[in-house]
């Protein structure tokens, strides 16, 4: 106990009274730092105006084609097979009536919707059963009418003798109409999209604002297919960011009031922290990389790496300042201290990140080489921009302590490491024993690739593919 305690304070001492523990480079570039902030300051900002100009050349991609590289084979088929036979995707719209479809409100419903949504945008075709041609024979001729006619009148009578024909027929049930009569399936198919993609959020919107206007009694009404999927990504993601990300940033500002107790130490960390995740995504445009679902995710791992050094360097910051050192010595002392420990970490993290290029998934290797590049600026910031800041920044802290208490090991660490030297085997075992547990819940992980199964319950586009399957056990549509 006498030897570590004595090599406790013997570290604490050195890394206290001469932080050269970080080299003469080192030492070098933290003194140019707080004795020349202003020029620090100039290049800390250049260098982020020089990542921000990245922003203008974003872009977003919340297709299929977002997940996979361009020379990935099944992509690469899936595109020849699309520009020799066109695709096959629709917006499936469902109107369910609990009264049954073959009634009259309903099937005017139908025909109404099935005329307004030839009038949406890339729209090519519009299948319903208001539109089906049925094909009978009569005696000995084969005639084709529309399963709902237009030139009589719909009466209960024409009306029921149509239900029977379209619960009876081969290819109707499940596909136009439940079989039960209550539900009826809309299918928009949308033209290809050869050169561009479909505008799948201009489509979702119009036929949103369709099925609005048109919505009446008891009726029930839904909308699924793949640009509602392409769209219900992007739409979700932007909910999600303008959410989260609010109350991720509240959630620091709360922790930073309560370790730093004053207005620098929640404004400089701020500081960074938005420079380093605008710098972050704005990466995205000099690599080319596009915006997803997956990528999104990037200013949430940026806010955990930003805050992280930033809250190192403040703390022990606002340490000197209790302890009676002035702004310069203080920021000095803060920078030198924490220089080889920030960026040990910056770089293992950033290493970290960067293993994901590897991945032949597109955002994935899309978040591993915005956060790898993100985590270094984090790093530059922090040092070119709160480090001059620091010897700027009014600080009222009032002296708490005498300067020569720096030089002390602190009795709360003393007192933890004596706990762990006492109790080292127990402490090896709870953890061990944790680590099993949770390499045991991994193992039970299960992949899902179904887009439906990403969104919550209470999401509309869940809610109609779920209602869909319970009820006509899936659509013609993906």
């Amino acid at each position: 106990t006498s030897d570590t305690t004595s090599d406790t304070t013997s570290d604490t001492t050195s890394d206290t009274t001469s932080p050269s523990s970080s080299g003469e480079f080192g030492e070098r570039f933290v003194e140019w730092i707080v004795t020349r902030p202003a020029l620090a300051l100039m290049v800390g900002l250049l260098m982020v105006g020089g990542a921000m100009s990245g922003f203008p050349q974003i872009t977003a991609n919340f297709t299929h084609t977002a997940f996979f590289r361009s020379s990935d084979p099944m992509l690469q088929e899936f595109d020849k097979f699309e520009r020799q036979f066109g695709n096959d995707d629709a917006v499936a719209v469902v109107i369910h009536s609990p009264s049954g479809v073959f009634d009259l409100d309903t099937v005017t419903l139908l025909k109404d919707l099935t005329e307004r949504m030839w009038l949406v945008h890339d729209v090519i075709r519009v299948d319903s059963l208001s539109n089906f041609n049925w094909v009978h024979a009569v005696e000995d001729t084969i005639e084709v009418e529309p399963l709902i006619p237009d030139d009589v009148e719909l009466t209960d009578t024409l009306l029921a003798e149509r239900r029977a024909v379209a619960l009876n027929h081969e290819s109707i049930p499940d596909y136009l109409v439940s079989r039960d009569g209550k539900t009826a399936l809309l299918y928009a198919r949308i033209k290809p999209g050869f050169e561009t993609p479909p505008d799948t959020e201009k489509i979702v919107l119009e036929v949103r604002s369709v099925l609005k206007e048109m919505k009446r009694s008891d009726h029930e009404l839904y909308i699924t297919g793949g640009p509602v999927i392409n769209f219900s990504f992007k739409e979700s993601t932007q909910s999600d960011l303008s959410t989260l990300i609010p109350l991720v940033l509240i959630a620091a500002m709360i922790f930073l009031i309560l370790l730093l107790r004053s207005v620098g130490g929640v404004v400089l960390p701020f500081i960074t922290l938005v420079l380093s995740v605008g710098s972050a995504v704005a990466f995205a445009g000099h690599f080319g990389i596009e915006l997803n679902s997956v990528t999104t995710t990037l200013p949430f791992i940026m806010i955990a790496v930003a805050i992280a050094d930033s809250v190192h360097i403040m703390s022990t910051f606002m340490q000197g300042r209790r302890r009676g050192l002035d702004r310069a010595a203080a920021a000095r002392r803060s920078l030198s201290k924490n220089l080889v420990p920030t960026v040990l970490t910056s770089i293992t993290t950033a290493a970290g990140f960067f293993s994901f290029f590897t991945s032949d998934l597109k955002p994935v290797l899309g978040v591993g080489v915005l956060a790898g590049a993100g985590t270094l600026m984090a790093w530059v910031i922090t040092y070119l921009v709160m480090g001059p800041l620091l010897v700027w920044f009014p600080s009222r802290v009032k002296a708490t302590g005498e300067e020569e208490e720096l030089r002390q090991p602190s009795a709360h660490m003393i007192a933890y490491t004596h706990w762990l030297q006492r109790h080292k085997w127990k402490v090896i075992g709870i953890y061990g024993i944790l680590s099993l547990g949770a390499l045991t819940f991994a193992m039970s992980n299960k992949v899902n690739a179904d887009p439906y199964k990403y969104f919550a319950k209470e999401y509309p586009l869940r809610q109609a593919n779920d209602f869909i399957i319970d009820n006509l056990k899936g659509t013609a549509v993906f």
